[in-house]
This record gives C-alpha cells, structure tokens and sequence, in this order.
C-alpha cells in the first residue's frame, strides 16, 4: 500500500450490517448540517436482510476508501470518508470500478456540471449515483473524477470524465439501477459512511 494512504479498518470496526454496532443516523442536529441549515437523512430502517459476506478489498484511499460486497444477486457499495463531500466523490468512484474494470485508463477530457435538488442526504446519494449511471448508459460517458459541494438547496458537482473508449475501457458488470433498498448515509466516531446496493 502506497505511503499516506489510510488503511482499510478491521473487520466489524465500520461495518453497518451485521452484528456492529449501530451507527447514529443524521440529524439536524448535526454541525455540518447546523452549519448549511439542512436537516439530515431520515433514520435508515431496522429491518435488513442478511447479506453474503466476503473480506472486503480496498479500492481506492485518497480522501475516503470504498470496498464492494455481494447482496443476493446484486452488488452493494460501502463506503467511507472524512466528510460527507468526500463521501460522495467516493461513492462515484466506486460506481465507476463497478461499470468499468480498469476504472485508472478514464481520462479528464471533458467536464459535466451536476445539480441535484434535495435535503435528505440519502435521497440526494442515490439521485448523483443515479445521475452518472444515466450518462453512462445512455450517453456512455464514464467519470473519473468528481468534485462536490453541499448548500441548503442539494448538491452542486463537477464530473471529469469521456466517453467509452472500447479499445481502452473494460466494462465490467452491468448496473441497472440503483436501489433504495439499504440505502444509508450515518456518520461514526468523526467518519461518513455510507451503504447502497445497486441491481445487477
């Protein structure tokens, strides 16, 4: 592992499902959200179906890591930073090395501008996953990197990315939709970690 990188957290130290300990869902009481004058997401729901667990792999650690996991016959997407903005360009990242195996040949080229309405830090999650899902299905334009910025109207995102290239893209698995199905954002211990399950 490069040096400066963070390091992937023992097993249970972050999880959300399983037998770890309850994350405390976001509230407006929050600072970042005081501070914006938003009020967080909804609590997540209690109930959660089991999924099949696998060690998880770091993925990518600049500013936050993500790792994958298998749900069933879909794919879910774990992820972990040190603020919610953060969270989010992670959460892209990850969407990328699921639809595009050698997510590292995206280059640059071009620049898309993303505004998504909302205040529900969950809904907004899955409408910017949501959003560059559709460039890449029907524009087929991949992201390779993303910037975002929260204000009490939703979020405002740059998108860095160009479209698919076959001779230097590998696609990888196919991501119908993104699912509202365990969708959750919480932040723990000084950490944005977030969980969603897309369709295979």
């Amino acid at each position: 592992m490069a040096s400066g990188r963070r390091r992937l957290p023992q097993a249970g130290q972050f999880a959300i499902v399983g037998d770890a300990p309850p994350l405390r869902p976001l509230c407006k009481d929050d600072r970042y959200f005081e501070k914006q004058g938003r009020t967080g997401c909804a609590s997540p729901s209690a109930n959660r179906p089991p999924e099949r667990r696998r060690e998880p792999q770091l993925l990518s650690a600049a500013k936050g890591m993500f790792t994958t996991f298998e749900h069933t016959a879909d794919l879910g997407l774990r992820v972990q930073a040190d603020s919610i903005e953060s969270l989010f360009e992670e959460a892209a990242l990850g969407l990328m090395s699921i639809v595009c195996r050698n997510p590292s040949s995206i280059e640059t080229r071009q620049t898309r501008p993303i505004r998504i309405a909302g205040t529900d830090c969950e809904e907004l999650l899955h409408d910017w996953l949501d959003e560059l899902l559709y460039l890449f299905s029907a524009e087929h334009w991949l992201a390779a990197r993303c910037r975002v910025a929260f204000d009490a109207e939703g979020l405002t995102a740059e998108a860095n990315g160009e479209p698919v290239d076959r001779r230097r893209h590998e696609l990888g698995q196919e991501v119908k939709a993104i699912t509202y199905h365990g969708l959750r954002v919480a932040r723990h211990d000084n950490q944005w970690l977030a969980e969603v399950i897309v369709d295979l």
